[in-house]
């Protein structure tokens, strides 16, 4: 194609716009990825982060982060039980497979969301403390 190229323009949608209030949970997430839900959903709701393109990003991370704790406590029925507080027995290879697959995940989906400390954007820090001695040094 001969001549200059077209400058793109952005597609306005509202699909990237935040909803004004925190999504529930869907229904057939996990206790565990439930829990994990009611705990991040409120940090990505404030810094604008949990739109309608990013929720499916969002449930993975979820499901993985509970299928992670149910394997590890074994509270979980449906995943084979690493329980590796009580459990005197040694872990199958398909367990510890199982359970450090789901641990990347965790890690590389909390990295997608902003959710790890190199990955969380500027503003959210946090300043410090008046009453720390060491913050002026940190």
């Amino acid at each position: 194609m001969k001549g200059r190229k077209p400058t793109a323009q952005p597609a306005a949608s509202a699909a990237a716009q935040p909803s004004p209030e925190c999504p529930a949970p869907p229904v057939w997430l996990t206790a565990s990825a439930k829990e994990e839900w009611g705990r991040v959903a409120p940090l990505l709701q404030a810094r604008g982060h949990l739109t309608p393109d990013t929720m499916a990003l969002f449930e993975s991370y979820c499901m993985a982060a509970g299928l992670a704790k149910d394997c590890y406590t074994g509270k979980d029925e449906r995943t084979p039980s690493l329980n590796l507080c009580d459990d005197p027995e040694p872990m199958t290879a398909g367990q510890s497979k199982l359970f450090f697959n789901a641990m990347r995940e965790v890690r590389l989906l909390a990295g997608e969301l902003g959710l790890t400390p190199t990955r969380r954007p500027a503003d959210a820090e946090a300043p410090p403390s008046a009453n720390n001695p060491w913050g002026s040094d940190l």
